[in-house]
């Protein structure tokens, strides 16, 4: 009988397990989706910045009475749609990612963290400060009535 050691498959040195495929393959992943993120944050914030904008020369250009009415009728309409077919889009999504990552149900968290919830948080957003709602990615609008004139 030989005492040689059996036939193990040789894995390389540490220092060349960057080189891997599969550790490329996640890396390049990873990077991807965090520059589209990125990409998405600063187009938020730019179409923020732009329906304020839009909001403030209805306000200024036209009376600075538009947002007793248009104010409180976008709200209504964005309440019912969270209360209808937005539901998932409810909320400012930092308590929803939590309970995802927390739970186990497959379902529950795909329901939570789709691109559709993401993408109707945006709208809401957007449509939001289009009538003068004090929210957004920066927090620094200001509510109608502290528009200067």
């Amino acid at each position: 009988m030989s005492d040689s050691p059996p036939n193990l498959p040789i894995e390389p040195p540490n220092h060349y397990r960057w080189l891997s495929p599969a550790q490329w393959q996640r890396r390049i992943l990873f990077w991807t989706g965090a520059v589209l993120v990125g990409l998405a944050a600063i187009a938020f914030a730019k179409a923020s910045t732009f329906v304020y904008a839009q909001f403030r020369i209805i306000v200024l250009g036209h009376s600075r009475y538009w947002p007793l009415l248009l104010t409180p009728v976008v709200f209504a309409l964005l309440s019912w749609l969270t209360s209808g077919i937005l539901r998932p889009a409810r909320g400012s999504g930092i308590p929803q990612a939590i309970a995802a990552i927390r739970v186990d149900n497959e379902g529950f968290r795909t329901r939570l963290l789709s691109l559709r919830v993401a993408a109707s948080k945006m709208v809401l957003t957007l449509t939001a400060l289009a009538a003068g709602a004090s929210v957004g990615p920066n927090l620094t609008s200001l509510p109608p009535w502290a528009i200067p004139v």
